[in-house]
Protein backbone atom coordinates (compact mmCIF):
# COMPACT_ATOMS: atom_id res chain seq x y z
CA UNK A 1 0.00 0.00 0.00
CA UNK A 2 2.77 2.42 0.89
CA UNK A 3 6.10 3.57 -0.43
CA UNK A 4 9.12 3.46 1.83
CA UNK A 5 12.53 5.02 1.72
CA UNK A 6 15.60 2.82 1.55
CA UNK A 7 16.28 0.96 4.79
CA UNK A 8 19.58 1.97 6.38
CA UNK A 9 19.07 0.40 9.76
CA UNK A 10 15.78 1.77 11.03
CA UNK A 11 12.97 -0.70 11.43
CA UNK A 12 9.75 0.03 9.59
CA UNK A 13 7.98 0.36 12.91
CA UNK A 14 10.29 3.20 13.97
CA UNK A 15 10.06 5.25 10.77
CA UNK A 16 7.90 8.41 10.65
CA UNK A 17 4.55 7.80 8.94
CA UNK A 18 3.25 10.09 6.20
CA UNK A 19 -0.11 9.90 4.42
CA UNK A 20 -0.74 11.73 1.16
CA UNK A 21 -4.29 12.47 -0.02
CA UNK A 22 -4.47 13.60 -3.65
CA UNK A 23 -7.34 14.42 -5.98
CA UNK A 24 -8.35 11.93 -8.68
CA UNK A 25 -7.49 14.21 -11.60
CA UNK A 26 -4.14 14.70 -13.32
CA UNK A 27 -3.08 17.63 -11.15
CA UNK A 28 -3.77 15.70 -7.95
CA UNK A 29 -1.95 12.64 -9.27
CA UNK A 30 1.12 14.55 -10.44
CA UNK A 31 1.24 16.58 -7.19
CA UNK A 32 1.13 13.30 -5.25
CA UNK A 33 3.97 11.97 -7.42
CA UNK A 34 6.04 15.07 -6.58
CA UNK A 35 5.67 14.47 -2.83
CA UNK A 36 6.23 10.70 -3.19
CA UNK A 37 9.38 11.31 -5.24
CA UNK A 38 10.74 13.91 -2.82
CA UNK A 39 10.27 11.59 0.14
CA UNK A 40 11.28 8.31 -1.45
CA UNK A 41 14.21 9.41 -3.61
CA UNK A 42 15.25 12.64 -1.93
CA UNK A 43 14.46 12.00 1.72
CA UNK A 44 13.94 15.72 2.28
CA UNK A 45 10.20 16.51 2.22
CA UNK A 46 7.86 16.30 3.96
CA UNK A 47 10.13 14.36 6.36
CA UNK A 48 13.90 14.78 6.46
CA UNK A 49 15.28 11.24 6.18
CA UNK A 50 13.49 7.93 5.81
CA UNK A 51 9.72 7.64 6.17
CA UNK A 52 6.82 5.36 5.39
CA UNK A 53 4.50 7.06 2.93
CA UNK A 54 0.95 5.97 2.11
CA UNK A 55 -0.88 7.23 -0.96
CA UNK A 56 -4.64 7.59 -1.15
CA UNK A 57 -6.98 9.26 -3.66
CA UNK A 58 -9.75 11.44 -2.25
CA UNK A 59 -12.20 14.24 -2.95
CA UNK A 60 -13.68 16.80 -0.52
CA UNK A 61 -16.55 14.76 0.91
CA UNK A 62 -14.50 11.57 1.19
CA UNK A 63 -11.57 13.40 2.77
CA UNK A 64 -13.91 14.92 5.34
CA UNK A 65 -14.85 11.40 6.41
CA UNK A 66 -11.25 10.17 6.36
CA UNK A 67 -10.13 12.82 8.84
CA UNK A 68 -12.53 11.23 11.33
CA UNK A 69 -11.11 7.75 10.70
CA UNK A 70 -7.35 7.96 10.24
CA UNK A 71 -4.85 7.53 13.08
CA UNK A 72 -2.34 10.17 14.17
CA UNK A 73 0.31 10.23 11.44
CA UNK A 74 3.52 12.19 11.74
CA UNK A 75 2.56 14.12 8.60
CA UNK A 76 -0.68 14.47 6.61
CA UNK A 77 -0.38 15.99 3.12
CA UNK A 78 -3.48 17.13 1.19
CA UNK A 79 -3.07 17.90 -2.51
CA UNK A 80 -5.41 19.58 -5.02
CA UNK A 81 -8.56 19.03 -2.93
CA UNK A 82 -10.77 22.12 -2.52
CA UNK A 83 -11.75 23.10 0.99
CA UNK A 84 -15.40 22.71 1.99
CA UNK A 85 -16.81 23.76 5.34
CA UNK A 86 -17.48 20.20 6.50
CA UNK A 87 -13.83 19.35 5.89
CA UNK A 88 -12.61 22.26 7.99
CA UNK A 89 -14.67 20.99 10.91
CA UNK A 90 -13.15 17.52 10.57
CA UNK A 91 -9.61 18.90 10.28
CA UNK A 92 -10.15 20.90 13.46
CA UNK A 93 -11.39 17.74 15.22
CA UNK A 94 -8.33 15.84 13.93
CA UNK A 95 -6.04 18.63 15.13
CA UNK A 96 -7.47 18.36 18.64
CA UNK A 97 -7.07 14.57 18.57
CA UNK A 98 -3.62 14.54 16.97
CA UNK A 99 -1.88 17.65 18.21
CA UNK A 100 1.63 16.61 17.13
CA UNK A 101 0.70 15.75 13.52
CA UNK A 102 2.05 18.15 10.91
CA UNK A 103 -0.63 18.98 8.33
CA UNK A 104 0.36 20.30 4.89
CA UNK A 105 -2.38 21.61 2.57
CA UNK A 106 -1.46 22.38 -1.05
CA UNK A 107 -4.23 23.64 -3.33
CA UNK A 108 -5.31 26.30 -5.84
CA UNK A 109 -9.12 26.12 -5.88
CA UNK A 110 -11.10 29.30 -5.25
CA UNK A 111 -12.93 27.87 -2.24
CA UNK A 112 -9.59 27.19 -0.56
CA UNK A 113 -8.61 30.84 -1.07
CA UNK A 114 -11.91 31.87 0.51
CA UNK A 115 -11.19 29.75 3.60
CA UNK A 116 -7.50 30.66 3.82
CA UNK A 117 -7.76 32.50 7.16
CA UNK A 118 -9.44 29.54 8.84
CA UNK A 119 -6.99 27.16 7.18
CA UNK A 120 -4.05 29.09 8.64
CA UNK A 121 -5.46 28.39 12.08
CA UNK A 122 -5.67 24.60 11.74
CA UNK A 123 -2.87 23.40 9.44
CA UNK A 124 0.87 23.83 9.73
CA UNK A 125 1.69 24.56 6.10
CA UNK A 126 -1.13 26.05 4.01
CA UNK A 127 0.28 26.48 0.49
CA UNK A 128 -2.62 27.98 -1.46
CA UNK A 129 -1.73 29.50 -4.82
CA UNK A 130 -3.03 30.40 -8.26
CA UNK A 131 -1.17 27.76 -10.26
CA UNK A 132 -1.82 23.98 -10.31
CA UNK A 133 -1.17 22.14 -7.06
CA UNK A 134 1.54 20.09 -8.77
CA UNK A 135 3.45 23.30 -9.58
CA UNK A 136 3.12 24.53 -5.99
CA UNK A 137 4.31 21.14 -4.72
CA UNK A 138 7.28 21.13 -7.11
CA UNK A 139 8.33 24.64 -6.06
CA UNK A 140 8.12 23.54 -2.42
CA UNK A 141 10.36 20.48 -2.84
CA UNK A 142 12.83 22.48 -4.95
CA UNK A 143 13.08 24.92 -2.04
CA UNK A 144 14.19 22.05 0.20
CA UNK A 145 17.06 21.27 -2.17
CA UNK A 146 15.50 18.25 -3.88
CA UNK A 147 16.17 18.11 -7.61
CA UNK A 148 13.69 15.77 -9.35
CA UNK A 149 14.43 14.35 -12.78
CA UNK A 150 13.07 15.53 -16.11
CA UNK A 151 10.31 12.89 -16.01
CA UNK A 152 8.54 14.53 -13.06
CA UNK A 153 9.24 18.08 -14.23
CA UNK A 154 7.76 17.26 -17.65
CA UNK A 155 4.51 16.05 -16.10
CA UNK A 156 4.24 19.20 -13.97
CA UNK A 157 4.82 21.34 -17.09
CA UNK A 158 2.14 19.40 -18.99
CA UNK A 159 -0.44 19.87 -16.21
CA UNK A 160 0.41 23.58 -16.12
CA UNK A 161 -0.13 23.92 -19.88
CA UNK A 162 -3.41 22.03 -19.71
CA UNK A 163 -4.65 24.15 -16.80
CA UNK A 164 -3.85 27.42 -18.58
CA UNK A 165 -5.11 26.26 -21.97
CA UNK A 166 -1.83 27.54 -23.38
CA UNK A 167 -0.42 26.72 -26.78
CA UNK A 168 1.33 23.36 -26.59
CA UNK A 169 4.82 22.99 -28.09
CA UNK A 170 5.01 20.21 -30.66
CA UNK A 171 7.43 18.18 -28.55
CA UNK A 172 4.89 18.06 -25.69
CA UNK A 173 1.82 16.90 -27.65
CA UNK A 174 2.29 13.27 -26.69
CA UNK A 175 2.82 14.03 -23.00
CA UNK A 176 -0.17 16.36 -22.88
CA UNK A 177 -2.35 13.64 -24.39
CA UNK A 178 -1.05 11.30 -21.69
CA UNK A 179 -1.92 13.76 -18.93
CA UNK A 180 -5.38 14.35 -20.41
CA UNK A 181 -5.97 10.59 -20.60
CA UNK A 182 -4.90 10.15 -16.98
CA UNK A 183 -7.41 12.80 -15.90
CA UNK A 184 -10.24 11.29 -17.95
CA UNK A 185 -9.55 7.70 -16.91
CA UNK A 186 -9.20 8.23 -13.16
CA UNK A 187 -12.11 10.64 -12.79
CA UNK A 188 -14.31 8.23 -14.78
CA UNK A 189 -13.25 4.97 -13.16
CA UNK A 190 -12.17 5.69 -9.62
CA UNK A 191 -9.87 2.75 -9.14
CA UNK A 192 -7.67 3.43 -6.08
CA UNK A 193 -5.16 0.77 -7.09
CA UNK A 194 -4.73 2.27 -10.56
CA UNK A 195 -4.43 5.76 -9.02
CA UNK A 196 -1.55 4.61 -6.79
CA UNK A 197 0.20 2.77 -9.62
CA UNK A 198 -0.04 5.90 -11.77
CA UNK A 199 1.44 8.06 -9.00
CA UNK A 200 4.31 5.62 -8.56
CA UNK A 201 4.90 5.41 -12.33
CA UNK A 202 5.08 9.20 -12.67
CA UNK A 203 7.32 9.55 -9.59
CA UNK A 204 9.92 7.10 -10.94
CA UNK A 205 13.37 8.67 -11.48
CA UNK A 206 13.85 6.62 -14.68
CA UNK A 207 13.71 8.86 -17.80
CA UNK A 208 10.57 8.57 -19.93
CA UNK A 209 10.63 6.36 -22.99
CA UNK A 210 9.02 7.50 -26.21
CA UNK A 211 6.44 6.43 -27.06
CA UNK A 212 5.12 6.15 -23.51
CA UNK A 213 4.61 2.40 -23.17
CA UNK A 214 3.86 0.74 -19.85
CA UNK A 215 1.26 -1.55 -18.37
CA UNK A 216 -0.17 1.38 -16.40
CA UNK A 217 -0.47 3.61 -19.48
CA UNK A 218 -2.06 0.88 -21.56
CA UNK A 219 -4.78 0.56 -18.93
CA UNK A 220 -5.13 4.35 -18.64
CA UNK A 221 -5.54 4.81 -22.41
CA UNK A 222 -8.14 2.03 -22.64
CA UNK A 223 -10.26 3.51 -19.83
CA UNK A 224 -9.88 7.05 -21.18
CA UNK A 225 -11.14 6.02 -24.62
CA UNK A 226 -14.08 4.23 -23.00
CA UNK A 227 -14.88 7.29 -20.87
CA UNK A 228 -14.60 9.72 -23.78
CA UNK A 229 -16.92 7.63 -25.95
CA UNK A 230 -19.49 7.23 -23.17
CA UNK A 231 -19.52 10.94 -22.31
CA UNK A 232 -19.65 12.05 -25.95
CA UNK A 233 -22.61 9.77 -26.71
CA UNK A 234 -24.49 10.93 -23.60
CA UNK A 235 -23.78 14.59 -24.33
CA UNK A 236 -25.17 14.25 -27.85
CA UNK A 237 -28.43 12.82 -26.48
CA UNK A 238 -28.75 15.29 -23.61
CA UNK A 239 -28.02 18.31 -25.82
CA UNK A 240 -31.31 17.70 -27.64
CA UNK A 241 -33.26 18.13 -24.39
CA UNK A 242 -31.47 21.32 -23.26
CA UNK A 243 -33.63 24.30 -22.36
CA UNK A 244 -32.88 28.02 -22.51
CA UNK A 245 -32.38 29.53 -19.05
CA UNK A 246 -31.40 33.17 -19.40
CA UNK A 247 -28.02 33.13 -21.13
CA UNK A 248 -27.55 29.46 -20.19
CA UNK A 249 -28.57 26.14 -21.65
CA UNK A 250 -30.00 24.04 -18.84
CA UNK A 251 -29.68 20.24 -19.02
CA UNK A 252 -31.58 18.05 -16.56
CA UNK A 253 -29.71 14.72 -16.33
CA UNK A 254 -31.12 13.50 -13.02
CA UNK A 255 -32.69 10.43 -14.58
CA UNK A 256 -30.07 9.83 -17.26
CA UNK A 257 -26.66 10.25 -15.60
CA UNK A 258 -25.81 8.22 -12.50
CA UNK A 259 -22.09 7.81 -13.13
CA UNK A 260 -18.96 9.70 -12.21
CA UNK A 261 -17.56 12.25 -14.64
CA UNK A 262 -20.39 14.79 -14.50
CA UNK A 263 -17.90 17.67 -14.74
CA UNK A 264 -16.47 16.20 -17.96
CA UNK A 265 -20.04 15.78 -19.22
CA UNK A 266 -20.76 19.48 -18.53
CA UNK A 267 -17.61 20.50 -20.41
CA UNK A 268 -18.55 18.30 -23.38
CA UNK A 269 -22.06 19.80 -23.41
CA UNK A 270 -20.52 23.28 -23.41
CA UNK A 271 -18.54 22.43 -26.54
CA UNK A 272 -21.53 20.74 -28.14
CA UNK A 273 -24.04 23.54 -27.42
CA UNK A 274 -21.56 26.41 -27.78
CA UNK A 275 -23.16 28.21 -24.84
CA UNK A 276 -22.76 28.42 -21.05
CA UNK A 277 -24.21 25.27 -19.50
CA UNK A 278 -25.96 24.39 -16.25
CA UNK A 279 -26.08 20.62 -15.76
CA UNK A 280 -28.24 19.08 -13.02
CA UNK A 281 -27.34 15.62 -11.68
CA UNK A 282 -28.13 13.71 -8.51
CA UNK A 283 -25.72 13.88 -5.60
CA UNK A 284 -24.52 10.76 -3.83
CA UNK A 285 -26.39 12.08 -0.81
CA UNK A 286 -30.11 11.41 -0.83
CA UNK A 287 -32.34 14.46 -1.33
CA UNK A 288 -29.49 16.56 -2.76
CA UNK A 289 -28.59 17.65 -6.28
CA UNK A 290 -25.50 19.05 -7.96
CA UNK A 291 -25.71 22.01 -10.32
CA UNK A 292 -22.58 22.07 -12.47
CA UNK A 293 -21.91 25.32 -14.33
CA UNK A 294 -19.53 25.41 -17.29
CA UNK A 295 -18.80 29.00 -18.29
CA UNK A 296 -15.17 30.02 -18.90
CA UNK A 297 -13.90 32.62 -16.39
CA UNK A 298 -17.42 33.18 -15.00
CA UNK A 299 -18.68 29.84 -13.60
CA UNK A 300 -17.54 30.34 -10.03
CA UNK A 301 -19.23 33.74 -9.88
CA UNK A 302 -22.44 32.01 -10.95
CA UNK A 303 -22.47 29.41 -8.20
CA UNK A 304 -21.46 32.02 -5.61
CA UNK A 305 -24.82 33.63 -6.28
CA UNK A 306 -26.50 30.45 -5.02
CA UNK A 307 -24.34 30.51 -1.89
CA UNK A 308 -25.06 34.19 -1.21
CA UNK A 309 -28.80 33.57 -1.63
CA UNK A 310 -28.69 30.75 0.91
CA UNK A 311 -29.62 28.13 -1.69
CA UNK A 312 -26.34 26.23 -2.05
CA UNK A 313 -25.28 23.99 0.82
CA UNK A 314 -21.69 24.04 -0.46
CA UNK A 315 -19.83 25.17 -3.57
CA UNK A 316 -16.54 24.28 -5.24
CA UNK A 317 -14.67 24.28 -8.51
CA UNK A 318 -12.60 26.67 -10.62
CA UNK A 319 -13.24 29.98 -12.36
CA UNK A 320 -14.48 28.14 -15.45
CA UNK A 321 -16.34 25.20 -13.88
CA UNK A 322 -18.32 25.53 -10.66
CA UNK A 323 -20.32 22.99 -8.65
CA UNK A 324 -23.10 23.81 -6.19
CA UNK A 325 -24.80 21.26 -3.94
CA UNK A 326 -28.42 22.12 -3.24
CA UNK A 327 -31.39 20.41 -1.61
CA UNK A 328 -33.70 18.89 -4.23
CA UNK A 329 -36.62 20.99 -2.95
CA UNK A 330 -34.69 24.16 -3.85
CA UNK A 331 -34.13 23.33 -7.52
CA UNK A 332 -36.80 25.64 -8.95
CA UNK A 333 -35.70 28.46 -6.69
CA UNK A 334 -32.08 27.96 -7.81
CA UNK A 335 -33.01 27.97 -11.50
CA UNK A 336 -35.24 31.05 -11.14
CA UNK A 337 -32.40 32.87 -9.37
CA UNK A 338 -29.85 31.99 -12.04
CA UNK A 339 -32.26 32.89 -14.84
CA UNK A 340 -32.99 36.34 -13.39
CA UNK A 341 -29.34 37.07 -12.55
CA UNK A 342 -27.74 35.65 -15.70
CA UNK A 343 -27.98 38.82 -17.82
CA UNK A 344 -26.04 40.85 -15.26
CA UNK A 345 -23.05 38.48 -15.04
Amino acid sequence: MGITGSNTGSTLRDLPKVVVFGDWDADGIVASAVIASSQRYGGVYPVHGEALIELEPAEPYRLSLRFSEIPCYDVVVVLDIPIIEAMLDRIEDYRRRCGSTRIIYIDHHISSHEHIETLYGVVDEPLIGYVPASRIALDRVLATGYNPGERLRSFVDAVDLMDRGARVPKEMHSLLKTVSSISKALTYKRDASLWKRTVEWISSPVPLQHPLISEVMEEIMRIAEEAEKRIREEANMLAISSQKLGIFRYVDARKKWRERGASALASTLYRRLRAPVILCVRSREEDYLLLIVKYPRVAYRVIKILKEEGIAVSIGGHASLGIAKIHSRDLERALDTLRSRSYSL
